[in-house]
């Protein structure tokens, strides 16, 4: 069949725009297929962080018992002494094999603990200043210790029966195993009394001006209440800790003035209380105990108290629900811990409310302690009733 002009005009225009249509088309596959490209980049991309990412959190075990080896040796304190030193010579000051601790230490160069120059020299870093005796050297020897580390490794019976593996492992709880073990009960105890809770608390809390006596039950070796009477001149202290912590206590470094006001009794706290204190301190004790226990000891501080005096919790206050806008990785984790070790957990307003209540205390009000903006504990100020 013959076209006209108009039809062939048509025709050719028809031509074109499909011509035009075959090259948009093959342009937009060619798009397509390097959007898919790129697609499949991104997807190979996030599944290989996802990957390392997971292989970071199963194999995170063994970075921690890296960074407690290096902290038993005393790596931190030696380069801090010497400024830097080469592999061997630490080794023969370690009394180590020297490949396998220069593997260790390369490890830790990974994560900038320490620094090593191409002459071989290892160097500290602000990271490895976390590591020295006088910092937080005693947190790494005291959370990745033999006794926790395999009570850890019994985890999943505690959350099988919601009961401690501790004792099912070392056959006393562990503050009996702290008691027959020195060495533990020093770091604990050292670990405990340098965390930021009590470091904060001091600074914050407002109430003492009208108190003539503080009892800090279960206070350790008792730097937060050397820390209170040094700051509050007016104020006795009484420390109440069992026997085998005070035992370590030593008074002569501190400043005449404070010494005289401080006062250390050995005893249990299940069983009694120092009696007629005004404030009555109970800092990282209740996070330790199950709710029959924690019980026991609020009606022993209550038999101790007159009315309208105080008792001042420290401790952690538990969302009731999850926020996954805000990282509280490490309370659940420290919630675990409490479980495995001390048959202990972390409580919600309601539960503390609850706890307080059925022993005649009010709780007034809770000030929370926070930490370079980080929550790390509140402060439960609590009226006898």
């Amino acid at each position: 069949m013959d076209l006209t002009v108009n039809e062939l005009t048509s025709a050719s225009s028809l031509n074109n725009n499909s011509k035009t249509l075959v090259t948009d088309m093959e342009k937009s596959n060619e798009m397509q297929l390097k959007f898919d490209d790129d697609d499949d980049d991104e997807k190979k991309s996030s599944a290989s962080s996802e990957s390392v990412i997971m292989t970071s959190m199963i194999r995170g075990y063994q970075l921690s018992q890296v960074l407690y080896v290096a902290a038993k040796l005393g790596i931190a304190d030696i380069l801090a002494c010497h400024n830097r030193m080469k592999i061997d010579e630490l080794s023969k000051l370690t009394d180590t094999h020297t490949p396998s601790l220069e593997h260790l230490l390369r490890a830790l160069v990974h994560v900038n603990v320490f620094r090593v120059d191409e002459d071989g020299y290892y160097y500290s870093t602000s990271l490895s200043k976390l590591l020295e005796m006088n910092s937080s050297r005693s947190s790494v020897l005291t959370w990745v210790q033999p006794c926790f580390w395999q009570t850890w490794g019994s985890l999943l019976n505690s959350i099988k029966t919601g009961k401690s593996s501790f004792e099912n492992l070392y056959g006393v709880d562990f503050y009996q195993y702290s008691g027959q073990n020195p060495n533990i009960n020093s770091t604990f105890n050292e670990c405990m009394a340098s965390g930021p809770r009590h470091k904060q608390f001091v600074k914050i809390y407002d109430g003492f001006s009208n108190a003539n006596c503080v009892v800090d039950i279960g206070g350790g070796i008792g730097r937060l209440l050397m820390n209170l009477l040094t700051k509050h001149k007016h104020l006795r202290g009484i420390l109440y800790d069992l026997p085998h912590v005070i035992n370590t206590i030593n008074l002569q470094h501190l400043d005449k003035s404070v010494a005289e006001r401080f006062t250390i009794i050995g005893g249990d706290m299940f069983t009694d209380i120092p009696i007629d204190g005004d404030i009555y301190i109970i800092s990282n004790i209740l996070m330790d105990l199950n709710d029959e226990k924690a019980q026991i000891l609020l009606h022993n501080c209550r038999q101790a108290m007159k009315n309208g005096k105080r008792l001042l919790i420290v401790d952690v206050i538990m969302s009731s629900s999850i926020d996954v806008s805000t990282n509280e990785l490490w309370k659940e984790i420290s919630y675990l811990h409490m479980l495995v070790v001390h048959h202990g957990k972390f409580r919600t307003q309601l539960e503390f409310q609850t706890l307080l209540e059925n022993q005649n205390f009010k709780l007034n009000r809770i000030i929370p302690i926070m930490n370079s903006l980080v929550y790390v504990g509140s402060i439960l100020e609590c009226i006898a009733t």
